[in-house]
């Protein structure tokens, strides 16, 4: 299996997930929400975060990319954004998690923004050969 294949199915996977992961949120919201809610969605950011890495070691094996170092700082970022919160701020638990959860979204989103980038640029070099 080429590089080019295991990519694309790595992207297409993470999109599958992250939209797993968004109906379990959405139905635990119409079932009543609560702490139901919250904890669904944390569990969701969980599975999403460990796939994401799992995908994201494949993406740095099959593919060196400058996109690769912006994921990697902009996760960084986000634990250290996490800390500040937590330790210097001690912001109530409710605040972190939307802060959080909304942080970890858009990372998510950039994650597979750039995972479709990567297989979009891949095949139109291909293209240009």
């Amino acid at each position: 299996m080429n590089k080019f294949k295991i990519l694309k199915y790595e992207s297409k996977t993470q999109i599958i997930l992250s939209a797993i992961a968004t109906v379990i949120c959405l139905f635990t919201l119409a079932m009543g929400g609560g702490d139901e809610l919250t904890f669904a969605f944390l569990i969701s950011l969980f599975l999403i975060g460990f796939f994401n890495i799992i995908g994201f070691i494949i993406r740095l094996i099959v593919v060196k990319n400058q996109l690769n170092f912006i994921y990697i700082a902009l996760l960084f970022g986000y634990f250290v954004i996490i800390s500040t919160l937590t330790n210097v701020m001690q912001l109530r638990e409710e605040i972190l998690i939307n802060i959080g959860g909304s942080f970890a979204v858009l990372l998510n989103v950039f994650y597979l923004w750039y995972g479709d980038y990567l297989v979009k640029n891949w095949a139109i070099e291909d293209k240009n050969v």
